[in-house]
């Protein structure tokens, strides 16, 4: 019988293995990674040397890779997506005809896979190196799209392998195996386990299981007897359609979670289709194809970027120093020092506008003195698809109003606010749409009035501000899409500067409501305070705003 020690130097040595394992398939998850992108760019013959290069180094790196991984048929699905964009997209004759028939030979290692996985009752149970929980108490895999690894793949893989296929009795047999699994998997409550016992619980996403049920229908119909019908297979993404996430705690409970879809929608934003009749955005960030000769400007599908292409190629395509001027401040906006996030600038402008469209239409500015003479000098703003009528000198205009406006007057109509735009058609915060909600906080945090700016910083600039006891608080201030310092440098004089505006809270930071003039009637007390902390006297920051 082995001894204690032996036993304790054994187990030691397999975690450490493990750790080890799970460090290198990183590698593994950024070559999958690197293919996305190109398939998403439409470099589609770098996506498949990508694939491949991921499968040998997974067959290298992972102990069980060849004994029916889920983590490989993930692989060879993701490879299978982009033979059949070479298919579509670029190939002919027999380039095509090898295209395609890898295409269908590696769905159907990915198929044998999940059939061999879903025999054993191991379809939505997974191995140590499968999918695991960090240090952090967050999910991890080596693929980058943790939620599809086993269930949701196998679907989308059935799908798409038996669609192909000519419509036979196998085919519908398999076809209704596939839709009695996601049934089953859903009826169950989508729990997957990990090796260590923790399970979790997301979701099968509507549109899979109805692509399923058009294939059956199909195949039944073909074996029927009935004419083939090429259109069978094509639907559309719900409005609203959420991205299933899995996450947990080391306890086993369970939930569904949109936290990285939300953080990811901060992060990078979500672009609009750059074909001006359009209007659609982005569910979720890089959804929309880039044009591949500026790498810069989205489109929503082929078929708009084909109507655009004159206008684009005219007006913004051969405008280098404008794209790459947009791609700067893209990329300064990502690190989110000294503005918002780009995502995050979407959303503070969705509520603003929505807000002042709001406001201009409620009954508590008519009863403003000041009602008649915004009637006479503003623009006519009948929701907030007319908010671009507004310049930037009548902003200020409607924001002087609204703050003037007493609190217990504007928080009813706040309040009002919050609730409708729960209506308005956006996602929920807790999936990356727009706070609507901090409205409500705005009617009481905010600080308004002249101040001075001492100073700027890598995460934003200084201001002081005398508090209405004479008490002197300095506030690290944010941008919103540009810098507060590169709007000063404008002004063209020395720090201190004197300014007034309105600071108020957003995601954690502080931001000014965007109109910044300047400043008259400065204290001697807020003067002597500014010239202080230029000497050198330094006093405690405020980061973030309060009642």
């Amino acid at each position: 019988m082995p001894s204690k020690k032996s036993h304790n130097a054994k187990n030691k040595s397999t975690k450490s293995s493990l750790r080890d394992l799970r460090r290198n398939s990183m590698e593994f998850r950024d070559l999958l990674l690197s293919s996305r992108k190109n398939y998403s760019k439409g470099r589609a013959y770098d996506a498949v040397d990508l694939q491949k290069k991921a499968l040998s180094l997974g067959k290298k790196i992972f102990p069980r890779f060849e004994d029916n991984s889920v983590v490989k048929a993930h692989a060879l699905l993701e490879l299978g997506l982009v033979y059949s964009a070479v298919c579509t997209d670029f190939a002919t004759g027999d380039e095509w005809t090898e295209a395609n028939a890898q295409f269908k030979r590696v769905l159907g290692e990915a198929m044998d896979i999940f059939t061999a996985r879903c025999a054993e009752g191991t379809l939505a149970v997974f191995r140590a190196e499968e999918w695991w929980i960090s240090g952090g108490r967050e999910y991890q895999s080596p693929v980058p799209h943790t939620e599809r690894l086993g269930p949701v793949d196998f679907l989308t893989c059935a799908n798409m392998a038996l669609g192909c296929e000519e419509p036979s009795a196998a085919t519908v047999s398999k076809l209704k195996y596939a839709l009695r699994f996601g049934s089953s998997f859903r009826a169950s409550g989508c729990v997957v386990t990990l090796a260590d016992g923790i399970q979790l619980q997301g979701d099968v996403p509507e549109l899979v299981m109805t692509n399923i049920e058009n294939v059956l229908r199909e195949h039944e119909r073909r074996v029927a007897g009935g004419d083939r019908n090429d259109d069978f297979r094509f639907s559309t993404i719900p409005d609203g359609q959420e991205e299933a996430r899995h996450t947990g705690t080391r306890l086993g409970e369970m939930k569904l979670s949109k936290r990285k879809l939300a953080s990811d929608v901060e992060k990078k934003g979500l672009r609009c289709c750059a074909r001006p009749d359009c209007g659609k955005q982005e569910r979720q960030p890089r959804q929309f194809s880039l044009c591949s000769r500026c790498q810069w400007k989205a489109y929503c599908g082929r078929e708009c970027q084909k109507l655009d292409w004159k206008r684009h190629k005219r007006e913004e395509c051969s405008d280098e120093k404008r794209i790459a001027a947009e791609k700067k401040e893209y990329q300064e906006q990502r690190r989110g020092e000294e503005t918002l996030l780009p995502g995050q600038i979407q959303q503070f402008m969705t509520v603003v506008r929505y807000l002042h469209a709001y406001f201009l239409n409620s009954p508590e500015i008519k009863a403003l003195p000041e009602a008649p003479f915004l009637a006479a000098v503003l623009p006519t703003i009948s929701g907030p698809e007319d908010y671009h009528k507004i310049e930037i000198p009548q902003l200020a205009l409607v924001w002087n109003s609204f703050w003037n406006m007493d609190a217990a007057t504007r928080g009813p109509m706040l309040r009002r606010f919050a609730t409708e735009m729960a209506s308005a058609g956006y996602s929920p915060e807790s999936m990356g749409g727009p706070p609507f909600a901090v409205a409500l906080e705005w009617n009481h945090c905010y600080r308004r009035g002249t101040f001075a700016v001492v100073e700027h910083t890598s995460s934003g600039t200084i201001f002081l501000h005398e508090t209405d006891g004479a008490d002197i608080v300095a506030y690290r201030v944010k941008g919103i899409s540009q810098s507060v310092q590169s709007i000063l440098d404008q002004m063209k004089r020395p720090l201190p500067l004197h300014i007034t505006t309105t600071l108020i809270p957003f995601k954690g930071v502080i931001v000014t409501d965007g109109t910044i003039t300047d400043g008259v009637r400065v204290s001697p007390r807020l003067q002597k305070a500014a010239a202080t902390f230029a000497s050198g006297t330094k006093i405690s920051i405020v980061t973030t705003l309060s009642k």
